[in-house]
């Protein structure tokens, strides 16, 4: 669904149209490269004006933000259900008192 969303505005962007009939072998698995074909894409918006290049960026965010939405709701599901790995900070020290390296969550030491 998404690649379709995606080749239909590419489709409708001036500039960006000869972009779409790779993005469609790409969908129907005739394409040997996606790396290729994501690449004369972004050389394709890179040549766009800037502004033309602002709003394909907001209309393909909007076009992707419900899925988006759901995937970072999935990937935040489980996130909470793995155990937190400590983080140890080896090149920062506490404003306070000085002591390092500090470990978790934290821009202090425990004490200050």
């Amino acid at each position: 669904p998404a690649l379709e969303g995606l080749s239909m505005l590419v489709a409708s962007t001036p500039g960006l149209e000869h972009c779409e009939a790779s993005l469609r072998a790409l969908m129907q698995d005739i394409v040997a490269s996606p790396s290729e074909t994501l690449l004369g894409l972004l050389v394709a918006v890179q040549d766009l004006r800037f502004e033309d290049r602002v709003a394909f960026a907001e209309a393909c965010y909007s076009s992707l933000e419900g899925q988006m939405s759901q995937l970072l709701d999935w990937a935040e599901s489980q996130m909470s259900a793995s155990t937190p790995m400590p983080a140890e900070h080896a090149a920062v020290t506490c404003d306070g008192c000085g002591i390092y390296p500090l470990r978790g969550l934290r821009f202090k030491c425990t004490e200050c």
